[in-house]
């Protein structure tokens, strides 16, 4: 069965960009103008890397003050906390031990 929510999240960390916007949401919420000005590009391509990261369940919107503050998302992080633990253990079979 293909699950779908962690083809987007590799998908939407699979680009540097992405990840970079990610990494600096990870330290503290930041409005579209901040981030653009981080990662030198346009704050349309930093609105489209928000979305594929919102998509990915990475980040979440808050208004405050009338401003959009993005931040990280933990439900995120914890699928893919989840698909690393399944990894790790089909990685911990020994080939030809039938524990599989």
């Amino acid at each position: 069965m293909i699950d779908w929510a962690e083809i987007r999240l590799f998908n939407a960390l699979g680009r540097t960009r992405r990840r970079m916007v990610y990494g600096r949401l990870a330290k503290r919420p930041m409005t579209v103008a901040e981030l653009a000005k981080g990662v030198s590009v346009s704050r349309p391509a930093v609105s489209q890397y928000l979305k594929s990261l919102k998509d990915a369940r990475l980040v979440e919107v808050s208004v405050v003050d009338g401003r959009r503050l993005y931040h990280a998302d933990p439900a995120g992080l914890r699928l893919l906390r989840g698909w690393l633990e399944r990894a790790e253990a089909v990685a911990k079979v020994k080939p030809g031990s039938g524990g599989g």
